[in-house]
């Protein structure tokens, strides 16, 4: 529970002084509170812990933040390489280079979007989502309802768990209702017992499974 007489004072002493001075209120933008910036508490027992508030931005992705991409792919790559029982992925050394590269491609060419979360001007945060057509004959056993797919979705493990992959999570579901589909899907690396987890936390449960066996 919060103190709330601690977390009016602390309102106060970082909001008053903007009170008297109308120009700057409208340069620093309060409409935010409207859209997709956020604050996010951390608390211990009674105590805001301000050391750990995070001024976060939810945008679509900009070609300006395409090294922090580059970047985040490669550090999820290198935990799933990390966390990978059969020693079977790998990060190329063109990687970095190319994989960026080619998911925006597949998110330009399938109706989907990037969104990144932005921290002091640099991407933090991304997830990217697409709306795959189907094939010609995959009518024949399944009722092919329009749905959208989640090709990437990472946070910076400097400030994981503060709720960011929840609202990247939500503005990829907001998009994928804005355009009809009924379903949301995703691939998770069966060796990823926190993606698992965190899916299974926002709604998602499995339908197929893909073994593997070597001989």
């Amino acid at each position: 529970m919060i103190n709330d007489e601690k977390f009016k004072k602390y309102k106060l002493c970082r909001f008053s002084h903007y009170s008297y001075d109308p120009w700057y209120l409208k340069s620093f933008k309060l409409y935010w509170f409207c859209i997709s910036r956020i604050f996010f508490y951390s608390m211990n027992s009674d105590n805001v812990n301000l050391e750990r508030i995070i001024v976060m931005e939810i945008i679509e992705y900009e070609k300006k933040y395409l090294e922090d991409v580059r970047d985040l792919l490669v550090e999820l790559e290198e935990y799933l390489v990390s966390i990978d029982k059969d020693n079977l992925d790998q990060v190329h050394s063109e990687y970095r280079e190319k994989m960026a590269l080619l998911d925006l491609e597949e998110v330009k060419n399938n109706n989907g979007k990037c969104y990144i979360a932005v921290q002091n001007k640099k991407a933090v945060g991304l997830i990217m989502g697409c709306i795959f057509p189907y094939d010609e004959y995959d009518y024949l056993d399944y009722k092919c309802p329009k749905h959208g797919e989640i090709i990437e979705l990472v946070v910076t493990k400097k400030i994981r768990n503060n709720g960011i992959g929840n609202l990247l999570m939500k503005k990829m579901e907001e998009y994928f209702k804005l355009v009809g589909c009924e379903y949301v899907m995703v691939d998770v690396f069966a060796y990823n017992d926190n993606a698992i987890k965190f899916y299974d936390k926002n709604g998602y449960h499995a339908r197929m499974y893909r073994d593997i066996k070597k001989i």
